[in-house]
């Protein structure tokens, strides 16, 4: 679980190929994304702290999922 995807925090051996778990609200989402598909990560399931009935739609760089976080 990733809390923050800045620029260069993901290992590109570690992501390569797989799906990355991270909290939401704490960096841009789009820039996230970005990061994530630049670490050869293919999805991201983002965590959120609010309702996901209250989201509003978005377009990522990779495939994405909003859950609950509490």
């Amino acid at each position: 679980m990733r809390q923050l995807c800045s620029v260069g925090s993901l290992d590109p051996k570690k992501v390569k190929g797989k799906i990355v778990y991270r909290l939401s609200g704490l960096d841009p989402i789009v820039e996230a994304g970005w990061v994530v598909a630049q670490a050869g990560g293919i999805g991201m399931v983002l965590a959120n702290h609010q309702s996901t009935h209250l989201l509003t739609p978005r377009a990522n760089l990779v495939p994405t999922s909003h859950v609950s976080a509490g």
